[in-house]
């Protein structure tokens, strides 16, 4: 059905179309004006179009990266497409909908297609992209197989290099298209398929797609990927402890908390724990255990009391007396006053801070006996209209998204550069280097910091992945098994370590990694230099 309407607007819109598929564009005669021009008249000067290329993915003929990854799997026959590009990048230039389709197509499929395999690649993701901006979910899934097959054949599905840079694309965009095409369970599968398969590599863990907002149960590959997140970006478990609220498991929600509260605090004894203290007594509290809820919950409000006292008010104070708030309703009705808790709960429109999943519960909990005249504010809505709701507004926001004809084309991830991660190989593999581990500054602190500086200069998006396995290499040095890593949401370079072994009191269960297991993972993409000198002999570099 879309192809007809594509054909069909293409039939309507021809001289917009035929400017798209043309490099030049001939001057459309106006309505109404004579057949013959004055004899003085000079002819008109063609317009320039950008190249095809650009009008299908912004991007121009010759690439600016895969260099490294062609020359790993010995395709020096594609070596020239690495020649400077004679035509700069121009997203804004890029065709959108059914004229994007047809660009690529012509690309692709028309009378000199594309022949370069790293180069069709791009374009057959875009020509997905252009699909799901004319809502062709199907014809998107189509052309995400189309490329994951002709990548299979040229042998680069398996590179580490590959599947941990380029190789994201393939998932990202069929998740979503999948999810679009109203199937949000297969979609997760999809999203988190490579993070299932790599426990440690940055980009995969962290790209990982879930859809929860579509989800209300789990999946062993979800589970996975959040644990994994957790261990690498410990700041994260924030939103894996709220995805255990939506799946009912609020003791395994709060010892999350209280396992981020522990591992922040041994980080750095001056953070204030306030909103985490509040959040893990309200899953405390919903989990039923009331003694260790109203600890948490007092501890919360001295902290903020004491900020205020101290003329610093907690940055966080607006949102922890909120949760605090519904902690107060839920003790309400724990205590046999439910008439109260339905009044103070329906009170507000809406709650805001507390977790989706306390929202729910607690308005599961509310309505349950509640009369007709009860049921106003926050209490009006079932949960069933909460979860479509929310639904709805992620849906909504995606479809958005892609409509702004930018954004997704994120989604086509660049390939690595080989190069850039053998760069650090010595670095990394030198082991206990001095230097390379310094006192954390932090008051009252245990904990160690990666010093940045011994690896530079480094590649940003192999920084990541060369402090990690720099952590294990350098846990094995010094005797350990393993290590809790803590890596700054905002910056790699504010990366701290400490090591230990199983069972030890800091080495906390969702947050310890496993040397050996990381260096076996790692080594793939940063081997160590007798690695490297093999890959010199058999001529993969």
């Amino acid at each position: 059905m879309v192809m007809r309407k594509i054909v069909a607007a293409t039939a309507l819109l021809l001289p917009v179309t035929q400017a798209a598929l043309a490099d030049t564009a001939p001057p459309q005669p106006l309505p109404g004006l004579v057949a013959t021009p004055p004899a003085a008249a000079a002819p008109a000067t063609p317009v320039k179009l950008p190249s095809l290329h650009v009008r299908c993915d912004g991007e121009p003929p010759n690439m600016s990266d895969g260099e490294s990854i062609a020359r790993l799997i010995g395709a020096v026959t594609l070596l020239g497409l690495f020649a400077p590009a004679r035509e700069s990048p121009d997203p804004d230039k890029r065709l959108f909908g059914a004229e994007g389709v047809a660009v690529c197509s012509q690309l692709l499929d028309g009378a000199k297609p594309e022949a370069n395999g790293l180069r069709r690649l791009r374009l057959i993701l875009a020509r997905a992209i252009h699909w799901m901006e004319a809502k062709d979910y199907p014809a998107a899934l189509a052309d995400v197989e189309k490329a994951r097959s002709e990548a299979k054949a040229l042998n680069l599905v398996g590179n580490a290099y590959f599947d941990q840079s380029f190789g994201l694309s393939f998932d990202l965009l069929g998740a979503r298209a999948t999810y679009l095409n109203g199937d949000a369970a297969a979609a997760r599968e999809i999203g988190l398929r490579t993070a299932a398969r790599t426990r440690f590599g940055f980009y995969p863990v962290m790209t990982a797609a879930y859809f929860s907002d579509a989800l209300r149960t789990s999946s062993p590959a979800e589970d996975a990927a959040l644990a994994a997140r957790d261990r690498i970006t410990a700041g994260f478990a924030q939103f894996h402890a709220m995805r255990l609220d939506e799946l009912g498991k609020f003791a395994e929600a709060a010892r999350l908390r209280d396992g981020l509260k522990i591992r922040l605090y041994n980080f750095n004894s001056e953070l204030t724990m306030s909103w985490l203290d509040a959040t893990a007594g309200l899953s405390w509290a919903l989990a039923g255990d009331w003694p260790r809820a109203e600890e948490r919950i007092i501890r919360a409000k001295a902290m903020i009391d004491q900020a205020d006292a101290d003329g610093k008010p907690d940055s966080d104070r607006a949102n922890v007396i909120e949760v605090m708030d519904l902690y107060g309703v839920l003790k309400s009705f724990h205590d046999g006053h439910a008439d109260d808790a339905r009044r103070s709960f329906g009170a507000r429109s809406e709650w805001s801070a507390p977790s989706f999943g306390a929202i729910v519960a607690t308005t599961r909990l509310l309505r349950a006996g509640a009369t007709p005249g009860q049921l106003i504010g926050a209490l009006a809505k079932t949960e069933d209209q909460l979860w479509k709701e929310r639904e709805d507004k992620s849906r909504a926001y995606m479809l958005k998204r892609i409509s702004g004809g930018k954004t997704e084309f994120n989604n086509i991830v660049s390939f690595s550069s080989v190069d850039e991660y053998e760069k650090v190989s010595r670095k990394v593999w030198k082991g206990d280097r001095t230097g390379v581990i310094s006192k954390n500054p932090a008051k009252n602190s245990r904990y160690f910091m990666l010093t940045p500086g011994s690896l530079e200069p480094i590649d940003a998006k192999v920084a990541p992945d060369a402090l990690l396995l720099d952590a294990a290499l350098i846990a094995k040095a010094r005797g350990f098994k393993g290590f809790v890593y803590l890596r700054s949401n905002r910056t790699w370079s504010d990366t701290s370590v400490q090591f230990g072994n199983p069972g030890d009191p800091d080495m906390i269960d969702s947050f310890y990694l496993d040397a050996d297991a990381v260096i076996a993972e790692l080594r793939q993409l940063i081997p160590s230099p007798e690695e490297l000198a093999a890959r010199d002999k058999a001529g993969k570099r």
